[in-house]
């Protein structure tokens, strides 16, 4: 969960991302009426909202961190990467 507050904060907030990506790509596995019709527009707001989001936290990191939050690797880790590969 991280090894201090500033890590625990940051686990959190990735956590909370990667369950807004879940919710979303449940909406697109499980549509009921007109989110039949939203289906790919679920799926380009996957793009340019939460992996777009995901892509910054990288890239502003700058290769100082081996995983998400810290040199070992969290929670958020593991459910992000789980997202990733439903999305594959």
């Amino acid at each position: 969960l991280g090894d201090n507050a500033v890590e625990e904060s940051h686990v959190d907030q990735l956590l909370a991302e990667a369950m807004d990506l879940r919710n979303n790509f449940t909406k697109h596995c499980y549509p009921n009426g007109s989110d039949k019709d939203k289906s790919e527009q679920l799926i380009q707001n996957q793009v340019n909202g939460s992996f777009g989001k995901l892509e910054l936290w990288l890239a502003n990191k700058a290769g100082s961190k081996k995983f998400f939050v810290g040199e070992r690797m969290s929670v958020c880790d593991f459910h992000i990467w789980s997202m990733l590969d439903q999305h594959a």
